[in-house]
């Protein structure tokens, strides 16, 4: 809702050029801001390790304390918490800076918006956000496109620019021993995966293991004197024997089709056995809940039920580490907007409706004691959080913008300043857009998203409105 808000304020406020005008000194200011924090991150001097940097994000009874990064120096995040987001913001404001090179009459200010661009592609480069290279240039060909008669009459500057843009790009992946291009390269090369263990299901009486499309049943009773019986049966009801070997002081399965190890556990915090499959260690358990003998698994120290998981589009499933092992969380996401179609699971609950029980498909991902907290796409979490409903609805309001943008400044003349200004706003929202594809809505970006969509609603109405009575006029 604030973000609604924040759109609809902006287009009843933002559209006329004197409004636009005096807001963006300030918008700029600000870009000012965000970039010398960006530079001092991308050149190793990052401001937040400073004891200043320090004193300002904590409280005075934290002194003495150190923070503890979880990026690599030289690799720039500004205040966005991710690295991820710095392509966000960097395909928002990029296009509007470059408009303003065509607009501001005065020498300083255009060197000042061509400094802040190339400052931001520096920027942009040294957090390694793919996808957001990716995407600014995709939009910023599109606003060549759109402009082509305004760029061919300053072919010069596009020649620096393109030049700059080289130059950075270059710079930075020499600094960092080829990274861009080698994540550039590996950003959706991902071969069809094979993993051996496909599915663990923790049972009423029971726990079944799928290994190679052989299942092993498992059930543990206890003697007497509380040691564990193990019975093993395959999937037919056959039974598997199994037998102690003394050197690793576990038992072995004696069926080649299960090339696993037990044994018992018992300490202070867990009872119950191990399953070595592969050299990973598995817990079960039906002795840690009260009146429940039902077989559990245990994950990031927490006792849950393994269920079977909804499968989903065949490319993903083969495929969990498709673009940086976005993958498996688009795989296990996608079955849930069935779930969550009307009403959703509620705001920021997607950690709670993700399958983080899914411990094979996590353990084959790569997520091996992670727990999952977005989707890494803004559209499947708006589809999960708020419904598929709402994001229907929001898909209705972005494409209506884009194709309404399109027909506008396709063939315009850009001779004012509020259609330069209106066009750059169109192609960064078709960045932000693409990046949306592979990252979550962020707040600390967002705002100024929904803010410039506003903004350029509001001068699609004033150019729509301007065209028509000049129309008008013309004809009587």
């Amino acid at each position: 809702m604030g973000y609604c808000l924040t759109a609809y304020y902006c287009f009843f406020i933002m559209r006329s050029e004197a409004a636009v005008k005096r807001i963006m000194p300030w918008f700029v200011a600000g870009i000012s801001v965000m970039t010398a924090l960006g530079l001092s991150q991308a050149f190793k001097h990052d401001f937040f390790r400073t004891d200043l940097g320090f004193k300002l994000m904590t409280p005075s009874n934290y002194t003495g304390n150190k923070f503890k990064f979880n990026f690599e120096e030289g690799r720039t995040y500004l205040s966005l918490y991710n690295p991820n987001y710095v392509g966000f913001y960097v395909c928002l404001v990029v296009p509007i800076l470059a408009a303003l090179i065509f607009t501001c009459k005065k020498v300083w200010a255009r060197l000042g918006c061509t400094f802040l661009i190339v400052a931001l592609m520096v920027i942009l480069f040294a957090s390694q956000s793919r996808a957001g290279i990716l995407a600014l240039m995709f939009s910023l060909i599109v606003m060549l496109l759109c402009m082509r008669k305004v760029f061919i009459k300053n072919i010069k500057i596009v020649i620096i620019a393109v030049i700059l843009f080289i130059i950075a790009f270059i710079g930075i992946n020499v600094a960092n021993h080829g990274i861009l291009i080698n994540r550039l390269k590996t950003m959706f090369n991902s071969e069809a995966e094979y993993h051996p263990l496909s599915e663990i299901t923790t049972n009423k009486d029971n726990v079944s293991i799928v290994y190679n499309n052989n299942t092993l049943v498992v059930k543990c009773s206890q003697d007497s004197n509380g040691n564990d019986i193990f019975e093993l049966s395959d999937k037919a009801g056959n039974k598997i024997s199994h037998s102690l070997n003394e050197d690793k002081s576990a038992y072995v399965i004696n069926d080649e089709r299960f090339p696993f190890s037990f044994t018992s556990v018992r300490s202070d915090s867990f009872n119950g056995f191990q399953v070595t499959i592969d050299d990973k260690q598995w817990y079960f358990t039906n002795m840690m809940k009260d009146n429940d003998t039902s077989y559990y698994g245990m994950s990031n120290g927490a006792i849950m039920k393994y269920t079977k998981q909804d499968t989903s589009i065949p490319f993903l499933e083969k495929h969990y580490h498709f673009a940086n092992m976005r993958g498996y969380i688009w795989a296990r996401t996608i079955p849930l907007l069935k779930k969550y179609f009307f009403l959703g699971s509620g705001p920021d609950t997607f950690i709670i409706a993700f399958p983080n029980n899914d411990a094979v498909g996590l353990y084959n991902s790569g997520h091996t004691n992670e727990i999952i907290t977005k989707p890494h796409c803004m559209f499947l979490q708006i589809g999960v959080q708020t419904g598929v409903i709402s994001l229907i609805a929001l898909l209705v309001f972005f494409i209506w913008y884009l194709v309404s943008s399109l027909k506008l400044y396709w063939k315009h003349d850009f001779n004012g300043y509020m259609s330069k200004i209106g066009v750059s706003i169109f192609v960064a929202v078709i960045g932000y857009l693409i990046i949306a594809l592979t990252n979550d809505s962020s707040i600390a970006v967002a705002p100024i998203f929904y803010a410039l969509i506003g903004m350029g609603l509001g001068i699609n109405y004033k150019l729509k409105n301007d065209k028509e009575e000049v129309a008008e006029t013309a004809q009587s």
